[in-house]
């Protein structure tokens, strides 16, 4: 061993540093009981001893912490073991496309079966998205950064709708116009204007029909879903605690998309990490796995990090370090440790 990795491995965690981990997270009734029933689920490594007491490698650190904060009673195991895929690492890449293969099929279906319904009966589907335009705070289907009438958000949720099923609602208009408006996009007179540059494109509204999703998944070769895992990881885990800090130098268009960035990133959910892998890899350039591996060996969050770290002022490190997930955290302190750089 180094001696980097010796004084790494000094910090090897305890099982009683896990159950602060998990309890930290808001799993409160966390005991070593608890940890030992993950480690034999498969859900956590097991433990290697050094010296006298058994320590668990770094990883358990995210396991524990991902495992405390997506209770799997309510969102499944498949799901949960898709979560420590993106945050941790710890579960093959095969089991991790198998499972967004099942979770993308079944929306397939889904999907099939309310394009029928609307062509049956269109307006039991303009029922369905007034009824949802009502919902508000955490029921809300489409979280709004700006006040919006109820029209308007009719209007933002039928061009979800439309765009899911793949059909053009009447009295609706095309495009996403309503939803740039509702996520803060837009502005002027029912967002008329935009504020940033940055509206999806048609591919990227293309890589978001449950058909190509499936496709892109199937395709998926192990160097491709490990390049969109490591892109959802810096999307969802580590860019939104960059954005406090790049909000105090940000302009105003660039304010309003970190903005929506954070409100996101509020909300780590194995759903939305299932979405923007499947998304990335549906926009994915199809090139050899050959011409693919220097891009993956090169993309390396916490490294990047590090190089974004480098542009901000020195105290912002502590702000930054303070809103990283525990392992995330430890990965930023071993990227500068081995870089030098504070």
């Amino acid at each position: 061993m180094s001696s980097e990795a010796d004084s790494f491995a000094v910090r090897r965690p305890s099982i009683d540093d896990l159950v602060a981990v998990a309890r930290a997270a808001g799993r409160d009734r966390t005991t070593r009981r608890t940890i030992r029933h993950w480690v034999d689920r498969g859900l956590v490594d097991h433990p290697v001893r050094l010296g006298r007491d058994p320590r668990y490698p770094l990883r358990a650190f995210g396991q524990v912490d991902t495992l405390a904060r997506l209770p799997i009673r309510i969102h499944g195991i498949e799901m949960v073991r898709f979560a420590l895929f993106i945050e941790t690492d710890s579960v093959p890449v095969e089991d991790a496309l198998n499972i967004a293969a099942s979770r993308i099929d079944a929306l397939r279906a889904e999907v099939a079966a309310f394009r029928e319904q609307a062509a049956r009966d269109p307006e039991l589907l303009r029922a369905e998205v007034k009824r949802a335009a009502r919902l508000r705070v955490q029921n809300s289907v489409l979280p709004r950064e700006v006040r919006m009438s109820l029209h308007e958000r009719e209007q933002a949720l039928a061009q979800i709708v439309g765009l899911a099923l793949r059909v053009q609602l009447v009295g609706v208009p095309p495009g996403m116009s309503a939803i740039e408006r509702a996520l803060g996009l837009r502005s002027g007179r029912g967002g008329a204007s935009r504020e940033t540059p940055l509206a999806l494109t048609e591919k990227d509204l293309a890589a978001m029909d449950p058909e190509a999703m499936y496709e892109a998944v199937r395709a998926a070769t192990p160097t491709r879903a490990r390049i969109a895992s490591n892109l959802v990881e810096l999307l969802c885990l580590w860019f939104p605690a960059l954005v406090p800090s790049l909000l105090m130098t940000a302009s105003m268009t660039e304010r309003k998309f970190l903005q929506v960035i954070r409100g996101a990133g509020d909300e780590l959910d194995p759903d939305a990490y299932l979405a923007t892998f499947t998304g990335l890899l549906a926009t994915q350039a199809r090139l050899p796995d050959e011409q693919l591996r220097p891009i993956e060996a090169a993309l390396r969050p916490a490294v990047a990090m590090v190089e974004i770290l480098a542009t901000q002022p020195p105290g912002e490190l502590s702000g930054v370090l303070s809103r990283l997930r525990p392992l995330q955290r430890l990965k930023l302190e071993a990227a500068i440790a081995l870089t030098g750089r504070r």
